[in-house]
């Protein structure tokens, strides 16, 4: 008897030692809401992530990859704060696996885009020799997309993200045989000296003949030459292109238009002209090509006629 009345003594402090209190128990379920909540609006962000990837704009997916990333830290810092292994594992398969494998799928996508903004100001800087190290580095992250994707089994990206990540790693790389006039930084002697368009097939140049030409610089002030002024720190070689001039000019009257000249140099008092067609007449109706030595120039000056234009040119390197 004495010994039923000990093991029942013992059973019952056991219980109540064991027995979570109220507060313990709130404290565990608070936990478990937090998680759900923080889990919740992970999903709905991952629904809104695979919407985006599906529309196919790298830039739009690059734009919302970081807030993705932040939720998937908080949901899982909330998780980590629920007790038992099961209720965690199953919070984590909910909530967390799929943003994780929605992220995965286009995170070297995103690496390559945001390297390719790098390489841009790089580009920028002139800074050759650092763009060729970021373009190896450009190549080895393409390279390891391709394993990852075909090991892991992900699904394919819209071809229209394929194809932008394309373009942009070409144009890099051509950057290092040529540069388009256009995308070259310009150095204004006098601000009031000139204005210029860039030509694209939003904004045509038509020229003396008709021909519409859809990439370039249009020199549009009325009032004086165009004196554009490049910084090219001896990386390139030749400048060849084409001028043509705008329909505007009266091909029946023939009047002085004005000149095309390209002076090269490493500073503004060591320039020398390196290239000259003067003059040039309002029925002047055949393009006129070009192609100027600007072998080891800092500085470049393409000093050129009001409403006329620089198309198909670019800045060579050897």
């Amino acid at each position: 008897m004495k010994k039923s009345i000990v093991l029942a003594i013992v059973i019952l402090l056991s219980f109540t030692i064991l027995r979570p209190t109220t507060s313990e128990a709130a404290a565990v379920d608070a936990a478990y809401r937090n998680a759900d909540t923080q889990g919740y609006a992970l999903q709905t962000l991952t629904k809104a992530f695979n919407k985006i990837i599906h529309n196919g704009d790298i830039a739009t997916i690059d734009e919302d990859y970081d807030e993705l990333s932040s939720a998937i830290k908080k949901t899982e810092r909330a998780i980590g704060q629920v007790s038992g292994a099961s209720r965690r594992k199953a919070l984590n398969e909910k909530y967390v696996t799929p943003a994780k494998v929605a992220r995965e799928r286009v995170i070297y996508e995103v690496s390559q885009y945001r390297l390719i903004s790098i390489m841009h100001k790089t580009f920028e800087n002139n800074d050759f020799k650092k763009l060729e190290q970021e373009y190896a580095k450009l190549q080895r992250l393409i390279k390891r997309a391709g394993e990852i994707k075909e090991a892991g089994g992900y699904e394919a990206l819209p071809e229209s993200v394929v194809d932008e990540l394309a373009y942009l790693d070409q144009w890099m790389l051509d950057r290092f045989t040529f540069t388009p006039i256009e995308w070259m930084k310009m150095y204004q002697q006098n601000d009031l000296s000139f204005a210029s368009e860039i030509i694209t097939t939003e904004n045509p140049f038509i020229s003396n003949n008709g021909s519409s030409y859809t990439n370039g610089v249009t020199h549009t002030n009325a009032n004086s030459s165009g004196q554009h002024f490049y910084k090219l720190d001896g990386q390139y070689s030749t400048l060849e292109g084409t001028l043509v001039l705008n329909q505007s000019w009266n091909k029946e009257e023939k009047t002085y238009v004005g000149v095309l000249r390209v002076y090269a140099g490493e500073s503004l008092s060591s320039m020398e002209l390196v290239y000259e067609y003067n003059p040039i007449y309002s029925d002047k109706t055949e393009p006129i090509t070009f192609n100027a030595n600007i072998s080891g120039a800092s500085l470049v000056w393409v000093d050129y006629a009001k409403n006329t234009a620089l198309v198909n040119t670019n800045f060579k390197r050897d």
